[in-house]
């Protein structure tokens, strides 16, 4: 592991707790779904048929300054966008250097605004819109296809959005769609057929570009977090990759698409009595394409999504010390703790071997770690959830855990003897986050 080096050069001795060795030998290729075909056999365009009966769609309607009971006179792509949001800064998505570099956050909205005025909302032809209790919700009345979007500063060759998207009650499906100012769109979708899909919406009429099973890794049950990736073909093709829960689903390369990208979609498709829910919405923008990522690549990504977003600013991919390890973060968190590191594994043994190896030879008790050193197990909603040991190191508090879900190793130093402060922080603050 990286060490932090703390003033007068000195070097964290609970950093060093972790340096192990070598980088990942080799990288694996991620699945792929090319298809040129923006209408696979049997789909009609205009026919989306995201697991539901679905008619070609009918021209929604909403007004440009929609109360919750809006009159329709306007196309549902021309939904109102409100105000653009805060100009984009760059992020620690930025670090990661995966995907298609769509790596400044341009907008985030967790819809807790009910007043922000940044989506369409309101009653429209075949159902309707509304922004409430902190969601984004589609609610069909006839089999149809709705979505509603909202502007972001700048253009944008590459896109990337991520958040909620719960498919509440019903048959259909949600997600995420990348366009222009035309109203042109392309995104991708999961439904409660199991299925990933692409969509491309263009003159008020979406089509299907490509579908297929949900991988096994998957579990097809909503609420989904799902990442949609876009490339518009300014970057020389246009290009889609999805992301299910942090598992690849799908990809697609093709010709015909957006140049580039202005704005973010939240998109449904379904029957009569068909809900969908959206929440905690991330988009981020780039200008240069990446290529489709390497595994090591998503590794990296995806464990970053599970350092809580209140350290992951202050944090910077390293390459992993031990070789079972998939990628490593070395941060620094403001608070209780100095320093905070987190590692993946392939597998929970691979993980438990770490924590094993971390803490051999050390002087260990048997309590909780709120009063001094000690190593036990803990939990989280009453079920078994890793172990926590905790010691001091060379004058320096250190806490390791593990998450069993994740395969993720936790450790956090702090030149403090406070045990309980560091116990607050790991108990609270320190994660990391299951299901970002």
């Amino acid at each position: 592991m990286a060490a932090m080096i703390r003033g007068g050069g000195r070097r964290s001795t609970i950093a060093g707790l972790a340096s192990l060795a070598l980088v990942l030998s080799a990288c694996v290729s991620v699945n792929t779904s090319p298809s040129t075909s923006l209408t696979p056999p049997g789909t009609a365009p205009g026919s989306p048929s995201l697991g539901a009966t679905a008619t070609a769609p009918a021209t929604v309607t909403s007004s440009q300054t929609p109360p919750a009971t809006a009159t329709a006179t306007t196309p549902a792509s021309e939904l109102p966008t409100g105000s653009p949001g805060a100009s984009p800064t760059a992020t620690p998505g930025a670090s990661l250097g995966a995907g298609f570099h769509a790596d400044t956050q341009v907008l985030a909205d967790d819809f807790s605004d009910s007043e922000s005025g940044n989506w369409g909302t309101g009653k429209v032809a075949g159902g309707s819109i509304t922004n409430a209790d902190g969601q984004l919700s589609i609610a069909f009345t006839d089999s149809n296809t709705l979505w509603s979007w909202s502007k972001v500063p700048q253009t944008w060759k590459t896109m990337r959005i991520v958040g909620g998207v719960d498919l509440a009650t019903g048959t259909g499906g949600g997600g995420w769609a990348c366009g222009s100012s035309p109203g042109d769109f392309v995104g991708g979708v999961v439904n409660n057929d199991g299925e990933w899909v692409f969509i491309r919406i263009a003159d008020s009429s979406a089509s299907v570009i490509d579908r297929g099973s949900l991988p096994d890794a998957v579990t097809p049950v909503s609420p989904y977090q799902l990442s949609i990736e876009c490339a518009g073909t300014d970057t020389g093709g246009m290009r889609l990759r999805m992301v299910v829960d942090g598992i690849e689903a799908a990809t697609f390369e093709g010709t015909d698409g957006p140049a580039d990208f202005d704005r973010v979609a939240a998109y449904g498709s379904g029957d009569a009595g068909f809900d969908v829910a959206f929440d905690n919405l991330t988009a981020y923008g780039g200008n240069d394409f990446g290529g489709f990522p390497t595994q090591a690549d998503s590794d990296v990504a995806d464990l970053f999504a599970h350092i809580p977003s209140a350290i992951a600013p202050d944090c910077t991919s390293v390459v992993p010390s031990d070789d079972t390890a998939l990628a490593q973060f070395d941060c620094q968190p403001a608070g209780s703790a100095d320093e905070a590191h987190y590692i993946s594994f392939v597998d929970p043994a691979a993980m438990d071997a770490e924590f094993d190896s971390l803490v051999s030879n050390k002087d260990l008790g048997s309590g909780t770690c709120q009063d001094g050193p000690a190593t036990t197990t803990y939990t989280t909603a009453e079920e078994d959830a890793g172990r926590l040991a905790c010691f001091d190191d060379s004058g320096e508090t250190a806490f390791i855990w593990t998450d069993t879900a994740l395969s993720i190793v936790g450790i956090g130093g702090s030149a403090s003897d406070d045990y309980a402060a560091l116990y607050d922080w790991w108990k609270t603050e320190a994660g990391p986050v299951r299901n970002p």
